[in-house]
């Protein structure tokens, strides 16, 4: 999971990317054929996850800052730029992740209805 998730592959084959550009989710992987999620809302696990971890890492940053610079106006500039910085680079990982559990999820549900 981590392996496919940081390389942005394919849950089910770990070939194809799952991702176009940035954080652009394609239809099918190029690999196996699998059919990404594709649902509106299935990308709020992925935005959850990232605010989770930016406002994780950036209410320790606040605290840190407050003690190295004086002024509100510098501490809230510098919090804020630190949070937009960690959304950038966490939110393709999230997207990759998101698809990562909905495959799984999905095969989850698919086993259960077998039964």
């Amino acid at each position: 999971m981590l392996r496919t998730t940081l390389l942005r592959r394919c849950p089910r084959c770990g070939g194809g990317r799952v991702l176009r550009g940035y954080a652009r989710v394609v239809r099918t992987c190029p690999s196996c054929g699998t059919e990404l999620s594709t649902d509106p809302g299935g990308f709020l696990t992925a935005m959850a996850i990232a605010y989770g971890i930016a406002v994780g890492m950036g209410v320790p940053f606040a605290f840190w800052l407050a003690g190295q610079v004086s002024g509100e106006l510098a501490l809230i500039a510098g919090a804020a730029a630190f949070t937009v910085a960690i959304l950038l680079i966490i939110y393709p990982l999230a997207k990759a992740w998101s698809i990562w559990l909905h495959e799984r999820i999905g095969e989850f549900d698919a086993s259960a209805r077998e039964d």
